[in-house]
């Protein structure tokens, strides 16, 4: 497509394109920053999560031991409780979002534990509501996500801190119905709907879990402890009374303790994992971030380079259009052919000023020998708004002559319609001039060629004629003895009506076999004035039926494979007559070298011919000359040095083929190779 655009266009269009790719490219840079940033500050919510989360865990713990404490009236886990409240107060010191939690009012509700001034239920309610603050606002992370698999990772990751959370009220919960000898059915009912939590907060976790995730909770939740609890849980939800329940709170919260450290470490597992993952996408976020930047680079390079680029490509094309002016014969017409603009150069060729030419029509240069035909041609093209090229010789102001090369071309406005015409011409005067005198030259060696042909057969001739002898003198000795055998039997008396006929019948079959002879011969020296459709195998059959008595008589063999045939369309005669040459050539370098077992090998494969000896080859130095004209290697023996000229000429020239050679093991290689053509109708 751009091949058809100017060069100019093409850089444009190029860079406009690179533009929109750099403007592309630097909204994802945008999207890729941006990512980044809320990669980074995800992972600081995350590390913020972690703190948090071990609060949540240490105050679950503070809330179950305080719950016991109470519901014991301080008579059980005094000192557990002032151990837990060191480590909460630890984790507590490691946040860095201090406004989370309300110290004073945490002091104030430990004072009244102590004290045994504020219920069980107000106490779980206090430390619940502090882990409640802290869930929503890792809760929330999940919000400034803006990866899918990071978002859903969190969202089952505050899922189950929710489980984790409802099972250290259901810890609280199940030390105050153990520790207390007053047994209340809300704290039954309260016990019971914290399990459904847990039920109803781990099935979200599933929905959003990874299978990595659910496979380590499982693996984890699977620890004997578990039993006893199912134990414990079954036990007080069909307890009626105080009575009824036997089981120490130590028990409870121990074992629940560890249930609750088990959800630690898996809430710590996923945390991890989701730290990691932020992490990795972090660095691939960045490194995304880094290559796009690098590409936008190069291709803000690219476009300050094109940018220098175009603008000394418009230098040299306002240096080009003066040149033009200068050098190119260029005009510009109105619909009627009168002159609207000339260059320097359509001045100079035609010796008038451009205020002699402005104005007027445009056959002020129309020299006398143009055809007027040529001109109607002209005015018939491009009226019908297409272009005209062609060569057309004009008038000089002095009555000179030059020949130009015109494209004439139609100008056309906005809607399509002729306004004009505008037309480029090349000076071509000096290459006509050169056209003519190459076509004398061309006609000279034309009839050069036709009688360096007629020499070159007029020397086969010579060969010829002595071929002609050697195919007589067999069926002339035969006929003189058969002619001889009726003599003798008539003047001895034994010639019968049988014996007479079939000797004459040996004569007549002799006598066409000379018959048959002498139209080969004819044939072959008979011109060709059109081509004709045959085969390599016919040419070779015909051309080796003049030559076989020649070559048996110097005992030299002849080897023919056919591989396959194809039918061609050429001038048969003198193609007969190359396969003679070459055939002949053959035979006398094997005569002349006296080989052993002299031996010509001939080949055909479709719409080649192969001829090879076995006389060692053509010497290197002179391979290249063989098919110069009047070079030869039988100087010594009346060479012409015209026969592989000629025969070369006749192949490529005439017939449009190839005729080449090279040297192989064994002596030299011809090769013929003429064009096929399709017959109508085939593929």
């Amino acid at each position: 497509m751009f091949k058809n655009l100017k060069k100019q266009q093409f850089i444009v269009i190029l860079f406009i394109l690179l533009i929109i790719l750099f403007l592309f490219i630097f909204s994802i840079i945008n999207k890729e920053s941006e990512k980044f940033d809320s990669l980074k500050e995800l992972q600081k919510e995350m590390f913020l999560a972690d703190s948090l989360s071990k609060v949540i865990h240490e105050i679950q713990k503070e809330r179950g031991i305080s719950s016991g404490y109470l519901a014991s009236h301080g008579k059980l886990f005094k000192k557990e409780l002032q151990q837990q409240r060191c480590f909460t107060n630890k984790a507590i010191k490691n946040i860095t979002k201090k406004n989370l939690i309300n110290k004073n009012k945490l002091l104030i509700i430990r004072k009244r534990i102590d004290n045994l001034s504020i219920n069980v239920k107000n106490s779980i309610n206090f430390y619940s509501s502090i882990n409640e603050t802290l869930l929503k606002r890792i809760t929330n992370i999940a919000k400034t996500s803006r990866v899918p698999k990071i978002t859903q990772s969190i969202l089952a990751y505050s899922n189950f801190l929710y489980v984790k959370e409802n099972a250290g009220i259901e810890r609280a919960i199940g030390t105050v119905i153990l520790s207390s000898k007053k047994f209340l059915k809300s704290n039954k009912i309260e016990f019971i709907k914290l399990i459904a939590m847990q039920e109803l907060y781990l099935k979200k976790f599933y929905t959003y879990a990874s299978d990595d995730f659910i496979n380590y909770y499982e693996k984890n939740m699977n620890f004997p402890e578990l039993k006893i609890l199912l134990q414990i849980q079954d036990h007080i939800i069909k307890a009626e009374s105080f009575e009824d329940l036997k089981i120490t709170p130590t028990i409870w919260l121990k074992n629940m303790t560890i249930k609750i450290d088990k959800l630690k470490n898996i809430s710590d597992y996923i945390e991890n994992k989701i730290i990691i993952n932020i992490q990795r996408d972090n660095a691939k976020s960045f490194s995304r971030y880094l290559a796009y930047m690098f590409i936008n680079i190069i291709l803000f390079i690219i476009l300050l380079i094109i940018a220098i680029f175009f603008i000394k490509e418009m230098q040299k094309e306002r240096r080009k259009r003066l040149l033009l002016e200068k050098y190119v014969i260029n005009s510009s017409t109105d619909l009627k052919g009168n002159i609207t603009y000339v260059s320097k150069a359509f001045c100079e060729i035609s010796g008038y000023t451009e205020k002699e030419l402005l104005g007027k029509p445009h056959n002020i240069v129309r020299h006398p020998d143009t055809p007027k035909s040529t001109f109607k041609e002209v005015w018939q093209t491009i009226q019908n708004k297409e272009i005209w090229r062609g060569r057309i010789k004009n008038k000089k102001k002095d009555g000179g002559y030059y020949w130009v090369y015109a494209t004439i071309e139609p100008l056309l406005d906005a809607k399509g319609e002729l306004e004009g015409y505008a037309a480029v011409r090349i000076d071509i005067t000096n290459s006509v001039s050169l056209e003519q005198k190459i076509m004398r030259e061309i006609e000279k060696n034309r009839e050069k060629d036709q009688a360096m042909l007629h020499q070159s057969k007029l020397a086969q001739m010579g060969e010829m004629i002595s071929m002609i002898a050697h195919q007589w003198r067999q069926p002339l000795s035969a006929i003189s003895a058969t002619s001889g055998s009726l003599n003798l039997k008539s003047q001895i008396g034994t010639l019968d009506q049988e014996t007479t006929v079939e000797l004459s019948n040996k004569i007549t079959e002799y006598a066409q076999h000379l018959s048959a002879t002498i139209d080969d011969f004819r044939n072959f020296f008979k011109d060709n004035k059109a081509k004709e459709r045959t085969t390599l195998q016919a040419m070779l059959k015909s051309t080796l039926n003049i030559v076989e008595v020649s070559l048996e008589n110097a005992k030299i063999s002849v080897d023919v494979t056919i591989k396959s045939s194809a039918e061609i369309e050429t001038y048969i005669n003198e193609v007969k007559q190359v396969i003679l040459n070459i055939i002949k050539n053959a035979e006398d370098v094997l005569l002349d070298k006296e080989i052993a077992d002299p031996k010509i090998t001939i080949e055909i494969d479709k719409n080649q011919l192969t001829i090879a000896d076995n006389a060692g080859g053509i010497p290197d130095d002179i391979i290249e000359k063989i098919f110069e004209p009047y070079f030869s290697t039988k100087m010594q023996k009346d060479g012409t040095g015209l026969g592989l000229y000629m025969s070369k000429t006749i192949i490529e020239e005439h017939c449009g083929g190839k005729l080449s050679v090279k040297n192989n093991a064994k002596g030299a290689v011809f090769t013929i190779c003429l064009p096929t053509e399709e017959r109508e109708g085939n593929a």
